[in-house]
């Protein structure tokens, strides 16, 4: 890497005349060439610099150029601080250059969406040089749908600090149908030891292994959207740190995981349109989730009385358990307990008796209740006298799963703040 700095002191890369050609040749800018005659580097457009005139980050887009970026570019010999971070984002590219491979104090690295506009990104593969940044503790690859993968435990096997791998949206070809998530699990332990893993639309294929560590280290694990069989592994409960765990969408056929309760961290649980069956509730286990605040059982098989232990989750901002066989009347144990609920659906199940219409749950509009023939009382119109009560309702919160809170969007997996890879 050039030694010089940036910012109008002296010896900037481009004071050598050799240099700046290489700019203007590979980069085009959507007003002109690139750098043409601005030789100062931390004034180009996507270049972040400290207040010592070194390179800390590099971001560009698809509103910033388009193109090529060759392997000679001066982009590779820009003077960087120890840990820069680097991002290619939405960009026209024919080919992500293999000179990323020089760039081994990057810490975060930033290729999604790269070569998803049409034929630009199809010639060649995202290189197998990534593996030499070793440094890197950010690696997003999403989106990458016109682009192949080297195998992916060469690729981030000497990444020792890699903390989070974001591939969600993207085709991982290592476990279709020739090399399944199922057969293939031995060679990928090592998505069991990072904190944030998102796999979600991969359409992977086989069962979760089995093979959690016993420090475990996950905080956010997104399988949704994918072809997964068979059950929760109880090994999963090795990740006591555990915050997000989503793997609705799949083909999941278990009982409720009543063994992850142990996990006291965890703030968001996406169980939906999967197989699950029998009772949510988990019998005299006392040990409860906290901070639970996000609880998504909709579209499977749970039957059986909905728990009054549900109301003891006191943090519970939004619980969907919608389009199941559930029976019974709904507890009062869960409208005394959940004051901070915004979001109710029971809908489509075949609960019974007088809807609790006190607290949070006299917010509740019909919509929250729908398709269950024996219910009765506010804010349905179904009465069980003549006389009709007064029903007053503070507001219609029956939302779509993808519209809950904590910047979460249940159905599509796709995480906006936390655990994004936007």
């Amino acid at each position: 890497m050039h030694s010089s700095s940036c910012g109008g002191r002296p010896a900037r890369l481009a004071d050598r005349n050799e240099e700046q050609p290489h700019i203007q040749q590979y980069f085009v800018h959507k007003t002109g060439a690139l750098g043409m005659k601005v030789i100062d580097c931390c004034s180009w457009e996507g270049v972040t610099c400290s207040d010592v005139g070194r390179v800390v980050g590099v971001n560009l887009d698809s509103e910033s150029i388009s193109g090529g970026l060759h392997n000679s570019s001066s982009l590779f010999r820009l003077p960087v601080s120890p840990k820069p971070e680097f991002g290619l984002q939405r960009l026209r590219l024919s080919q992500i250059p293999t000179e990323l491979g020089k760039l081994t104090n990057l810490s975060y690295l930033n290729l999604s969406k790269v070569g998803s506009f049409g034929p630009f990104g199809s010639e060649g593969p995202i290189p197998i040089e990534i593996s030499r940044l070793t440094r890197l503790v950010t690696l997003d690859l999403s989106t990458y749908s016109y682009y192949s993968l080297p195998d992916l435990a060469t690729l981030v096997q000497n990444l020792s600090e890699l903390e989070e791998l974001y591939l969600d949206g993207g085709s991982l070809p290592e476990f279709n149908p020739n090399g399944s998530f199922r057969t293939g699990a031995s060679q990928y332990k090592f998505f069991w030891v990072l904190p944030i893993l998102l796999l979600n639309r991969n359409n992977l294929i086989g069962k979760i292994s089995d093979t959690f560590p016993a420090y475990c280290p996950l905080v956010a694990l997104n399988l949704n959207g994918n072809l997964l069989e068979g059950v929760v592994p109880k090994s999963l409960s090795n990740c006591t740190s555990l915050e997000v765990l989503d793997i609705g969408n799949n083909r999941i056929q278990d009982a409720f995981p009543c063994y992850l309760k142990n996990i006291s961290t965890l703030r968001i649980l996406i169980l939906r349109s999967n197989k699950f069956y029998g009772s949510v509730g988990c019998g005299r286990q006392n040990v409860t989730w906290p901070m639970l605040q996000i609880v998504d059982l909709a579209s499977n098989n749970f039957s059986d009385r909905i728990p009054p232990s549900l109301g003891k989750l006191s943090q519970l901002e939004s619980l969907d358990l919608s389009s199941n066989k559930l029976t019974g009347k709904i507890p009062m144990q869960l409208a005394d307990g959940l004051i901070f609920l915004s979001v109710l659906n029971l809908s489509y199940n075949q609960l019974v008796g007088q809807i609790p219409f006190i607290k949070q749950f006299a917010t509740f509009s019909e919509a929250s209740y729908e398709g269950n023939k024996g219910l009765y009382g506010c804010p349905l119109k179904k009465e069980c006298t003549s006389t009709k009560p007064s029903c007053t309702f503070w507001g219609e919160n029956i939302v779509e799963s993808e519209q809950i809170g904590m910047g979460y969007k249940g159905t599509n997996g796709s995480y906006e703040e936390e655990y994004s890879s936007e």
